[in-house]
């Protein structure tokens, strides 16, 4: 089972990912100003011979969630006691594909 995790930084206003280093996950809209709510689209590819079946977003600790995309179903979504929101995904993405997770 593979697993790409993916942090979300609010600082400075920019979304920062925190990855395997063979991975090129993708987040739109890239930047988004303090306080804005914004619909973001996160392309997850599986660049390696392993199936990608999981995959875990997590929102640093002032950034609210506001919804995930029903299409990405099934999902799990687990608030934290350090203030941050785990969303985690099971999926199966097969080699050189990729599948688009969205949240608000």
């Amino acid at each position: 089972m593979k697993k790409i995790l993916l942090a979300v930084a609010a600082a400075f206003a920019a979304l920062l990912l925190a990855l395997p280093a063979s991975a090129h996950v993708r987040v739109t809209p890239a930047a988004s100003k303090p306080g804005a709510t914004e619909n973001y689209a996160m392309a997850v590819p599986t660049e390696g011979k392993v199936t990608t079946t999981k995959v875990e977003l997590i929102l640093p600790k002032g950034m609210s969630l506001v919804s995930v995309d029903e299409a990405g179903k099934p999902y799990d979504v687990k608030h934290a006691p350090d203030g941050t929101t785990i969303i985690t995904w099971t999926t199966s993405i097969e080699p050189s594909y990729a599948k688009i997770f969205k949240f608000t």
